[in-house]
């Protein structure tokens, strides 16, 4: 009798432990339903990002687009085009970017980070002799939000302000480095054939 009560015991156990194992292999599998992984292949990224630097109190906008290869679920790297406008002058800024992703749900985090050379279009002439361009070393770090085919980013952005003085009191170039603060909105292109 106490052979039975105790196989009958054991069999009631790991009935249940069966039976928790089949709910939550059905719980994995629903929860692996909303996971998006990211397939390798091709992307880019186009983006725009209104900027404010606080040195200057400025406003500034840059637009921007990226083409690279995700090389697995967490990893991206590309070179990218851009275009900074502030007042009446503009930079081209050419940069490598590199993207690391933290999760594959959904909504994926991730950290950006973009560096490179601005080259500048134009210049802003205030007054004669005295003209404002951007130019030199490109940093952009931030962290975003991925929502399936959409970015949202925040982060900063460093480049250099070259003032120079043509008249002859002053006749001299000087550099500043501008950080600015920028929040970004972008759409993702998938080139590769698998999403």
């Amino acid at each position: 009798m106490k052979q039975i009560i105790l196989s009958l015991g054991i069999l009631t156990c790991c009935s249940g432990v069966f039976g928790q194992m089949i709910h939550g292999s059905t719980l994995i599998t629903e929860r692996s339903y909303h996971n998006e992984p990211l397939q390798t292949g091709l992307r880019g990224f186009a983006e725009l990002s209104p900027m404010y630097n606080f040195d200057d109190e400025a406003f500034m906008i840059e637009a921007s687009g990226t083409y690279g290869f995700q090389f697995n679920s967490w990893l991206y790297a590309g070179a990218g085009l851009g275009v900074i406008r502030w007042d009446d002058s503009y930079g081209l800024p050419l940069f490598a970017n590199t993207r690391l992703y933290a999760g594959q749900r959904k909504i994926k985090p991730y950290f950006n980070l973009r560096a490179g050379y601005v080259i500048s279009a134009t210049s802003e002439y205030y007054n004669p002799g005295y003209t404002q361009r951007i130019k030199g070393f490109y940093f952009s770090p931030s962290v975003g939000l991925e929502i399936g085919r959409f970015n949202l980013s925040l982060g900063t952005t460093e480049f250099n302000e070259e003032q120079k003085y043509t008249n002859k009191v002053y006749g001299d170039t000087e550099n500043y480095s501008i950080w600015s603060l920028f929040l970004g909105f972008g759409y993702n292109f998938n080139f590769s054939n698998r999403r």
